[in-house]
């Protein structure tokens, strides 16, 4: 993936999911699924068509589940608008 395709699907995905996507090992991404909630353009179906689980759709936003190495992909693909993270990260306490 060139610099200009990783900036540009970056730009479409929250500040929780790029630390998650920054932190976790390339090995592990793999093995991780993960909640999202999808903002996308076009039908809900395209997104089972790129991978995504779906649970859930109002209006324009899908709720479900990606597999986290398939993040780059999914948020690249013209009809998604925005990928958020829908679980909250463990605190350290």
């Amino acid at each position: 993936m060139s610099s200009d395709e990783t900036a540009s699907w970056q730009r479409k995905i929250d500040h929780r999911l790029r630390a998650l996507w920054t932190r976790t090992p390339d090995l592990d991404r793999a093995q991780r699924r993960i909640r999202v909630l999808v903002r996308f353009t076009q039908s809900a179906d395209l997104l089972t068509n790129l991978g995504v689980k779906v649970h859930s759709v109002a209006a324009d936003i899908a709720s479900g589940s990606i597999m986290l190495t398939d993040l780059p992909r999914i948020a690249s693909a013209e009809e998604v608008a925005f990928i958020e993270f829908a679980q909250a990260f463990a605190t350290d306490s």
